[in-house]
This record gives C-alpha cells, structure tokens and sequence, in this order.
C-alpha cells in the first residue's frame, strides 16, 4: 500500500515518532493501534499493532530502534518487538490508584534512556516514574509535581530526565542515584537536603521517616533529586547540599 497524501490512522492521532535511523514513522491512535510507515513511500511496514487499549497516547523507540514502548489509558505500559509485531512486555503503570473522577490512569509520555536500559514514563498523577526496560521492575519515584505530568525525556547522556506538568512546571530530575546512601548521619542538615520526598514524607537514606509534609507545601520543596524547577513565578536550582 501506498499513501495518497497523508498517512492515515483508525482513529485521532495522538502520538507519532521516527526511528533512530529514520527508517520509520510509528503512530499511535485514539483507537488502540500502533502504526508503523515507510517515510519516503508511505507504505506500511506491517499490519498495525493492536494495544489492546482504548487509546495509544505515547510511544517511543528503544535506542537500537528494534522495539517500541506505548502507553494508553488502560494503565498499562507494553514494549512492542517491532521485527515480529509482537508484544515483548507488559507492565502496570497505575502505582498512585485510579484517578478520583473515575477516569482511567492514562500514560501520556514515556521516554527511552540513551542506553536502552530503562524507561521513564508520565501520566495522570503528579510524578514521574522510572522502570527497567528488560524486566518491567520499577526503579524509582520522582515526586513534586502537584498535577498531572505531561511529558518526559532524558538528557543526551542519561544522567537526567526532564518533565513538565499541569502544574506550569519544568522539572530536572538527577537519575544517576535513585536513593542517596553515603549521607553522614551525624550531618542533619545534609539528610534533609538530600532528602525524597515520598508518599508525603521526606525520607532519609536508609528510607526513614524525617518529616511530613502537608500536600500544600510540597510544590515550595525543591527536594533530592530534582535539580532544577522552573516555574511561572520563576526559577530554583539546586545547586548544593548547602543550599
């Protein structure tokens, strides 16, 4: 087959990507499929992919461009083999519940690290959410949004990944220690400020309880291991435990 003007999904278009070697153009639709094209002729490399999902709303390549990872509003995250159209992995997303409104713990971005080792996603709930790509384990949880996140992407190097949420702000997050663990404990200012803030808690080291903190104040706390948080009032960065 071959495209006569645009090239067209089951249903609204809602996510699209090239292949690292931009030999492919993949698709997701408002209908649950994934569609994969030739660029330059249009003509479809394989039957469309089925998600088993109401609604494909982000997708992205693994590095080596031989799989795919989608999301949709199933809660569910599946890495698709794009050589046999099968579906490698299937894992949950929704760890934070289901949205209060009764609506569905869509997956809205999802995002590939340079190495292809792991994969960082963002959806309905205020964080973002790091995962093995071979095993579906979940490695980490970056809390500080207050809203939905609306995407995600690592940096070039894959030390961080970068969000940007309902809330009107830009995150930088520090993915190269998901935990701090050589913190003195005998330097309490230095536990607090490499603190994580989870489940309402900033949590030391060892994943002890420090100190909670209301959900009206959490937005203000620029804590471990986001680095950097832009907003419309203006800009913080983290730059040292001293700060």
């Amino acid at each position: 087959m071959v495209a006569v003007g645009p090239l067209r999904c089951n249903g609204v278009a809602l996510a699209v990507v090239f292949s690292p070697d931009s030999q492919i153009i993949a698709a997701g639709d408002g209908s649950g499929y994934i569609h994969l094209w030739q660029p330059v002729t249009g003509q479809a490399i394989r039957e469309a992919l089925q998600a088993n999902s109401e609604t494909v709303d982000s997708i992205a390549f693994s590095p080596d461009g031989t799989r795919i990872v989608s999301g949709g509003n199933d809660g569910a995250l599946r890495i698709w083999d794009i050589r046999t159209g099968q579906i490698a992995l299937t894992f949950e997303y929704g760890n934070y519940g289901t949205p209060s409104d009764g609506s569905s713990p869509s997956v809205y971005s999802v995002a590939y690290s340079p190495d292809g080792r792991s994969i960082a996603t963002a959806g309905w709930d205020p964080v973002v959410q790091l995962w093995d790509a071979e095993s579906g384990a979940l490695l980490g949880i970056y809390e500080g949004h207050t809203d939905a996140v609306a995407a995600v992407k690592f940096t070039p190097d894959g030390r961080s990944i970068v969000s940007a949420g309902w809330d009107k702000t830009i995150r930088v997050w520090d993915v190269t220690t998901i935990h701090p663990t050589s913190v003195d404990d005998d330097n309490h200012s230095a536990i607090l400020t490499s603190a994580i803030l989870q489940d309402g808690w900033l949590t030391g080291p060892s994943g002890e309880l420090l100190v909670w903190v209301p959900s009206a104040y959490r937005q203000y706390l620029p804590t471990y291991p986001c680095t950097l948080r832009i907003e419309p009032t203006g800009v913080i960065i983290k730059a040292s435990d001293n700060e």
